[in-house]
């Protein structure tokens, strides 16, 4: 190991790494340092320590290589999942938290998706592989911050840089285009490195040779971001999203969502949010073709899907017809229906009402019909599709009755089906 003195920085007084180093993360930096190795905390989290920004996953390096690391946690009867152990990574899990612990390395051929790697005790060599500088620092068990690749400046600074030669590194992985942007919008910063930015453009035609699963992952990051419109309109306006085959058009529908989202203090729904960037979409198949480059979960398209609705939602809605929409929508989907309708709606004097009738709809106390099938057979009726024809009259009866009918009522009603059983 190279002296590590000469890259190490002073922490800033006003910031603490504290928050990091819970339980199941010192116990796995202990087992590391108790074989004599060392281990340090990289990427993401120091990062977003350093910029006051929360903290979602931990990442780990060591100079221990793969196979002897998932030997010792075996030992102590961690649970781990050698998840890319050809290039260093092994995933530990310990009480439900998951870290990521890559052997320090360099690469020596990568594809974006294989890397070919020797393993080394090197912090410099390894931060070189990475792929911007702020993610290059690590913070090791002693908490002591190491910035091999001066890379601090660019914290302070709000710049994301690739390492290296931008167009190079984009050649090695397609894929850092999209990171490139992604993190800039969950980072919040405006790009301000023209060369990196230059870079992305010129080479947009490799994004064609990445997969779906890929392109999916990181296109809904960024849709996740706080405020995606800064970010989405440099992409569109450069033929980032027409790269992707990707139309994303409406920004100015999505701006007007967000902040309707934020008045309204709704959490992100990163599909609805997809769903507003692709635009007024007449009928599902249409909505099929435009996202069929992200091959979505069965679950994710459905709820997409389910959002395309022949009628669009009105102001004009009488109180009998809310209630059919929320009973035969459920809640959750009434009211996205509402947003759309909302968001649509060109007319600036109306936002007041529209924000009435969601909350209207939201203090709904969801109705439930009362009667069930057994019930019919405790009366008489047989079993079978007739009981099934039955049950769904007498339900359309309690909808156009105002869902008023209680169920003694209901069952009076179903003596007029009983001599045809």
């Amino acid at each position: 190991m190279n002296d590590l003195n000469k890259y190490e920085i002073e922490i800033p007084s006003n910031i603490s790494f504290d928050k990091l180093y819970d339980i199941e993360l010192i116990k796995i930096m202990n087992i590391i340092s108790d074989a004599g190795y060392k281990s340090w905390i990289v990427g993401g989290a120091v990062r977003n320590i350093l910029l006051r920004l929360p903290v979602k996953d931990v990442d780990m390096a060591t100079d221990m290589k793969p196979d002897i690391l998932g030997k010792i946690l075996s030992e102590y009867n961690i649970k781990f999942v050698p998840t890319g152990i050809d290039h260093g990574t092994i995933t530990v899990i310990l009480n439900n938290k998951i870290f990521e612990v890559t052997t320090l390395r360099r690469d020596l051929l990568t594809d974006g998706r294989r890397a070919k790697v020797s393993f080394l005790d090197d912090i410099y060599i390894d931060a070189k592989r990475r792929d911007f500088t702020i993610n290059a620092l690590y913070l090791s068990f002693d908490r002591r911050l190491y910035d091999p690749l001066n890379s601090y400046k660019h914290i302070l600074e709000k710049k994301l840089c690739f390492i290296g030669n931008p167009e190079n590194r984009i050649k090695e992985d397609a894929l850092r285009i999209l990171r490139f942007f992604r993190i800039n919008s969950q980072l919040e910063f405006c790009i301000t490195d023209q060369e990196s930015l230059n870079s992305c453009i010129k080479n947009k035609y490799l994004l064609s040779k990445l997969s779906s699963e890929r392109i999916q992952n990181e296109v809904i990051s960024l849709l996740n971001s706080n405020n995606p419109i800064p970010i989405l309109r440099i992409m569109s306006k450069h033929g980032i999203c027409n790269s992707l085959d990707l139309d994303f058009t409406n920004l100015n529908y999505l701006s007007r969502f967000l902040d309707i989202e934020k008045e309204l203090e709704l959490d992100i729904n990163v599909f609805f949010r997809l769903y507003i960037l692709l635009g007024r979409i007449e009928d599902k198949k249409s909505l099929s073709e435009k996202i069929k480059i992200l091959k979505l979960s069965n679950d994710k398209k459905k709820y997409l899907l389910s959002l395309v609705q022949e009628k669009p939602f009105s102001l004009d809605v009488n109180n009998l017809d809310l209630k059919r929409i929320i009973y035969n929508m459920g809640k959750s989907l009434a009211l996205d229906t509402l947003l759309l309708g909302w968001i649509f709606d060109n007319r600036k004097t109306t936002s007041l009402l529209w924000k009435n009738l969601y909350f209207k709809i939201h203090n709904q106390v969801m109705l439930s019909f009362p009667l069930h099938g057994k019930d019919l057979i405790n009366i008489g009726f047989p079993a079978g599709k007739y009981l099934g024809e039955v049950l769904s009259n007498l339900e359309n009866y309690w909808i156009n009755k105002n869902f008023e009918p209680t169920k003694d009522n209901l069952l009076k009603e179903a003596n007029k089906y009983s001599k045809a059983t």
